[in-house]
């Protein structure tokens, strides 16, 4: 009787230290999706075609308590108590041209529009007390729509082809659709039907990249004949540059042109007698410019009002040579721009308002003519000068109409036919703290410093500059 207890107590042990194994495990068929929305803008023109889902139902198996939680992302999406997953625009209500998130208590909204996030967003399935996450990839359904276009018509455009000739295919094909003014985007021309002239650079620049053409956009609107706001395109290809623009009027097939550039630089007579001509603004992306004399058998002589302003976003101007051939420039014309130093010829008569507005890194500008004029403001409008509201130092000639602005506007002067300013270690015009930092730097050989005022730095005039001339140059600014 004793050895039958026994084993029973011996088998009750074993079985109560074996692991406990569930009777089933929960599983959730699937770990990512894929699903597509069209916005309401483009429903109206879209179907979605079979094989693109706007929904999905998550199924889990092996599990008695089962909830959905939104987890993680950015997309707009929802979840039901039972696992559809289902796109969940938002929209803004407008109230006289303000959107806003949620309407207005006791008021119509002027206009109801859709917003919608696409991207990933994570979904938490929790069964059973276990977490199971599911990626959804949330896709904009009209984006893919407009990819597959450009890319069955990039595909259509011969490898056997040249350069100019792909071009010419590519504005074919935008002409192809017709001119509207109401869409100002590539997909939107595609999928109604039409679109501006924006619309058409966009697509142009879509398939010269799929093409591996190297495009950007150009500020058009002072072509001949065009309308304001127009653009177009540069491309560079088989080394050369074209001008497509397939962005005029008209219904389709419209009219484009394709047109080799022989120089990026555009321009406009201004006497067709005296053969002058004004630069109207640079087209290309370089950052380093030497501004021609002449163009075309035209003598360059001013710069147009934002002529180095208009396509500032393809390049960053960081240096340019003026030529002795201008004598205007006119205003904002290197607004913007990344400039450090500039010098205008003794050539230049007129110089506009605001000619280096807004350029952050300039430090000084040299102007050599004796009696060229500055524009001034109208009476009542806003008190602007050649760049305001920069620390930049006047170059100049003594008693140089340059001098008479600089003080009349107290900006800092420095005359070009001067002595040197003893100390002036930095050649702006001035001895102060930035200059005994500079000597420092230079006597203690760190890299890239430039002492541009050396000759001025020799304080006791040994023909040599040490720590000798450095106290020298302190007991001067205390002084």
């Amino acid at each position: 009787m004793l050895k039958k207890t026994a084993l029973f107590l011996a088998a009750a042990v074993m079985i109560g230290a074996m692991p406990t194994i569930p009777a089933h495990a929960a599983a959730v068929d699937v770990d990512e999706v894929t699903i597509y929305h069209i916005s309401a803008d483009d429903a109206d023109s879209l179907t979605m075609p079979e094989g693109y889902p706007e929904s999905w139902q998550l199924h889990v198996t092996g599990a008695e308590n089962v909830t959905y939680r939104l987890g993680g992302g950015s997309a707009d999406i929802s979840v039901s108590e039972d696992g559809l997953i289902t796109c969940a625009p938002g929209y803004w209500y407008w109230y006289g041209g303000y959107g806003y998130s949620i309407p207005r208590e006791g008021e119509t909204a002027d206009e109801i529009t859709e917003r919608m996030s696409y991207g990933d967003r994570t979904i938490n399935v929790i069964a059973d007390g276990e977490t199971y996450p599911v990626t959804v990839h949330v896709v904009d359904y009209s984006e893919q729509y407009y990819q597959d276009v450009l890319d069955k018509a990039a595909a259509a455009v011969g490898d056997d082809l040249t350069g100019a000739e792909k071009l010419d295919a590519v504005a074919k094909f935008v002409a192809s659709y017709d001119y509207d003014y109401h869409y100002s985007f590539g997909k939107d021309m595609i999928i109604h039907g039409g679109g501006d002239c924006w619309a058409s650079v966009d697509i142009v620049n879509a398939l010269c990249a799929k093409l591996g053409i190297e495009s950007w956009t150009r500020n058009a609107n002072l072509d001949f004949g065009a309308g304001s706001g127009h653009r177009n395109v540069i491309a560079y290809v088989d080394g050369k540059y074209y001008q497509v623009d397939a962005g005029y009027g008209g219904t389709a097939p419209r009219s484009y042109s394709v047109k080799e550039r022989q120089s990026l630089w555009s321009y406009r007579v201004t006497n067709s007698t005296d053969k002058t001509a004004t630069i109207t603004q640079y087209d290309g992306r370089d950052g380093d410019l030497v501004v021609p004399s002449e163009l075309d058998g035209y003598t360059i002589t001013s710069l147009n009002n934002t002529s180095f302003y208009r396509n500032r976003s393809n390049y960053d101007l960081t240096s340019v040579t003026i030529p002795d051939t201008i004598e205007k420039i006119g205003n904002y014309a290197f607004f913007g721009t990344k400039l450090t130093e500039a010098t205008l010829p003794a050539s230049v008569k007129e110089i506009g308002l605001e000619v280096f507005g807004e350029c952050d890194a300039l430090q000084e500008i040299t102007i050599l003519s004796a009696d060229c004029t500055f524009a001034e403001p109208e009476e009542g409008e806003e008190e602007v000068t050649l760049f305001s509201g920069a620390d930049v130092l006047i170059r100049g000639l003594s008693g140089s109409t340059a001098e008479a602005y600089a003080k009349a506007h107290s900006i800092r002067f420095r005359a070009l036919d001067a002595a040197p300013l003893p100390g002036d270690a930095d050649d702006d015009g001035d001895l102060d703290t930035a200059d005994i930092v500079l000597m420092q730097k230079w006597l203690l050989a760190v890299p890239e410093t430039v002492l541009a005022g050396a000759d001025s730095c020799d304080m006791d005039g040994d023909g040599r500059l040490d720590v000798l001339d450095l106290g020298l140059m302190k007991r001067q600014l205390l002084a």
